[in-house]
């Protein structure tokens, strides 16, 4: 017999937060951390300007930058968004 698993549903970023058991400073790093991601795309999306440009303004590497686009955050700090996003806004 199979064992089904009840994966936990959230409407709200808090309720996802308490359901994955981060805390209330990890969540609303997390809120923060998406809401620059969300900048990030809307400021790459408004001007041609590359990956690889982004990262030399920034001083990090084209393929990091590659992947905080397509969403990986893992082991990305608010600070590396703020100046990705920040060189992305430069002209």
């Amino acid at each position: 017999m199979v064992q089904r698993v009840k994966y936990p549903t959230a409407k709200a970023a808090e309720e996802l937060a308490r359901a994955l058991g981060l805390s209330e400073l990890e969540a609303q790093e997390w809120q923060a951390q998406h809401a620059l991601l969300k900048k990030l795309r809307q400021a790459i999306t408004a001007k041609p300007i590359t990956d690889a440009e982004i990262a030399r303004r920034a001083g990090c590497s084209r393929t990091r930058v590659a992947a905080i686009r397509s969403g990986n955050l893992d082991n990305v700090s608010t600070a590396l968004l703020t100046r990705l996003l920040s060189a992305a806004n430069a002209t």
